[in-house]
Order: C-alpha cells, then structure tokens, then sequence
C-alpha cells in the first residue's frame, strides 16, 4: 500500500505530465526528450519522494525505452494528479486562475486532452468546484 507522501509526489509528478502534456519521465536525464523530460526538470517539491514513486506501480516502463516511464492508466494519472492541484488550491498554494489558464482553450472549456483532469478536479477541489462546474458542467460529470 502506498503512503500518503508517496501519493503525493506522484499526484505532481502526473499533474506536471499532463498539464504540459509530456507522456512520461526519463530515469536517466541522457534518455530526456521533449516527451520525456528527466525527474529533476520537473523540479519537484520532494525529489526524494517523487523518485521513489517512481519505483513504484503507478508507473510502468516506456515499449519504446525501458529508461523512460509512463503512468500505468491515465486515468490513475488524472486522479492523483487532481488529487495533489486540489489540495494546492485549496491551501491557496497554487491559484486557481493559473490551473485554469494551462487547462482551458480559448473558448473557456476544458481542452480535450485535460477533461478527465478538469473533471476530478471539479471533485477534489472544494474552493474550485464551483467554478469548474460552471465554466464546463459536461466536463464535471
């Protein structure tokens, strides 16, 4: 079972992935690229932590490189990673507006590949959920 420290570093790690829309994390920084940034691009709050939610399930080797990571199910992704901004913004830690301005498209909804995110997060984030459901109550369901 995972601890809640360890759940926490990867809920960043998934939240950094997916709001800028890498696809995994390279083991080694010489098997970086722009898909796959190293652990320490990401500048983690908890790099200790974060590497060893690394080792664990929730992240499974790349098919096209064992020295590169990917999360085991986005939807597992998406969970954590709304899980950890929920509780950001809800410690006024990190402002809603900036979330918002990585995840909305011009026409003030969710982006496609963001809507599971948007969705959970709507659920996680007691201070947001208003305002998420009211921006986009199709991506809140």
């Amino acid at each position: 079972m995972l601890k809640g420290a360890l759940l926490e570093a990867a809920g960043q790690v998934f939240a950094t992935l997916l709001l800028a829309d890498k696809s995994g994390v390279a083991l080694d920084p010489s098997e970086g690229s722009d898909r796959f940034p190293a652990l320490n691009d990401f500048e983690p709050s908890s790099p200790d932590q974060a590497s060893k939610a690394l080792g664990t399930a929730l992240f499974v080797p790349s098919t096209s490189n064992d020295q590169r990571l990917e999360s085991t199910h986005r939807s597992v992704a998406e969970y954590l990673a709304a899980d950890w901004l929920g509780k950001q913004i809800d410690s006024r830690e990190l402002p809603l507006q900036r979330v918002l301005n990585l995840m909305l498209g011009f026409d003030g909804k969710a982006v496609a590949g963001l809507r599971g995110l948007y969705g959970w997060l709507a659920l996680k984030s007691l201070k947001a959920q208003h305002e998420l459901i009211k921006n986009d109550p199709l991506a809140s369901r």
